[in-house]
């Protein structure tokens, strides 16, 4: 289950996060979505498909992760990634830009906070001492950015491939 927030000090207060050391918030995912500049890398280890989020919802580019619903085949029983391309949205996981409301192109860092990798026991501060985020936080917002500007561009391409019923 995922359950993103806004990354806040309000939000995060009193909370870490640690660097994943194994793939096991994948494990149930049969499929992850990718942007146009991995595709060409993914496709070389994983097929490429078009999958909705919902019904009546729009088409993304994803990779196929499993065969069933709720099942990641990439993963060994001690929940490695075993095939040779993993998806930009589950290495920078639990961290995430979304949307701040539906339909909104207003963007947020948010973060998982069911991901098993968000704890109160101890790991990287989300915040430094000064209430900015933290180094390792802003590195991660920088990556997603890019993956963000990167995802709306292939989203684009997908759905004027989709528009072209035939």
């Amino acid at each position: 289950m995922t359950r993103y927030v806004g990354l806040s000090p309000s939000q995060c207060e009193n909370l870490y996060w640690q660097p994943f050391q194994n793939y096991r918030h994948t494990a149930e995912q049969h499929s992850a979505p990718v942007s146009a500049p991995e595709a060409t890398s993914a496709a070389a280890h994983l097929p490429l498909v078009f999958t909705r989020t919902g019904p009546g919802e729009a088409f993304q580019l994803s990779v196929l992760l499993g065969l069933a619903e709720g099942a990641n085949h990439c993963l060994d029983a001690n929940y490695r990634w075993q095939c040779g391309y993993i998806p930009a949205v589950e290495r920078t996981h639990p961290f995430r830009v979304l949307p701040t409301k539906p339909d909104s192109t207003e963007r947020a860092l948010c973060v998982d906070m069911d991901s098993p990798w968000v704890t109160d026991i101890e790991g990287e501060p989300f915040f430094g001492e000064d209430g900015q985020p933290a180094p390792k936080v802003r590195e991660i917002l920088e990556v997603l950015t890019d993956l963000e500007k990167h995802m709306l561009k292939t989203q684009q391409a997908v759905e004027a491939l989709a528009s072209h019923k035939r």
